[in-house]
């Protein structure tokens, strides 16, 4: 009978030390499979969250909403702006969301400049009659702020000092740049009648700004710098008794 217990306990002894066993490669499995379910998710949260980053998201804002939002990235901005601006009329004086854009918009600049000299925010327009006086008022009002550049792009070949001649300007589109995280398009069209309409687009996407970045470059290129870091370059269309570089 002794003999029958003490087998009967050793059974018993090694079930349990079996069933141990079992129960901690159980408890190993179950911490092993969470912790890698716990970097999946992790994982795919990295991925959407760089996804949403380099995809962002794209809006089309009427055009007070624009001027609004666009206010706010000079009030913001961490780098700089850059604004192509190819339309042959400038903006209307007689609007008051253009006039308080465009007033506020000047304000930021030279505010922000006093406060970081590396800031950067230029405007290329294109040339034309009647943007030469909104050329001009732009650089008295911003001669000496030394974050603000201006180029003109042309539209047919002009002759400049004689001999010198740019180009004939390709299409080009009306790009804004917001750093290297936001962009908008500047996106018009002609009805019958010959009266334009906004369509503007704006895009939180550093993969697409930075692209609109290169682009922006390349029509700086093929431009003529009229004021650079807030001082006036020798040009062919604006007189100014400003010492020239």
């Amino acid at each position: 009978m002794d003999f029958i217990h003490s087998r009967e306990a050793q059974q018993r002894r090694s079930f349990e030390s079996k069933l141990l066993v079992f129960k901690k490669q159980k408890a190993e499995q179950q911490r092993a499979f969470q912790e890698r379910q716990a970097e999946e998710i992790k994982s795919f949260k990295s991925k959407y969250i760089t996804g949403v980053q380099t995809l962002g998201y794209c809006k089309s804002p009427n055009l007070f909403e624009f001027y609004s939002e666009h206010l706010v990235d000079y009030q913001t901005c961490n780098k700089g702006i850059n604004t192509s601006c190819l339309y042959h009329k400038p903006p209307q004086e007689n609007d008051k969301n253009s006039k308080r854009y465009f007033d506020g918009m000047i304000k930021e600049i030279k505010k922000r400049s006093e406060e970081d000299e590396i800031l950067y925010f230029r405007r290329i327009i294109l040339y034309s009659e009647e943007n030469l006086p909104w050329i001009k008022n732009l650089c008295e009002q911003l001669n000496g702020t030394c974050s603000f550049s201006l180029a003109v792009m042309v539209d047919k070949t002009v002759e400049i000092h004689d001999k010198d001649t740019i180009e004939n300007s390709p299409f080009a589109l009306n790009v804004v740049t917001v750093d290297s995280k936001k962009s908008y398009l500047l996106l018009t069209t002609t009805d019958s009648s010959g009266n334009v309409e906004r369509g503007d687009v704006v895009i939180g996407s550093e993969l697409i700004t930075k692209q609109l970045i290169e682009y922006y470059k390349r029509l700086w290129s093929k431009s003529i710098p009229i004021m650079v870091r807030g001082v006036y370059k020798k040009n062919p269309w604006i007189p100014t008794n400003e010492k020239t570089s």
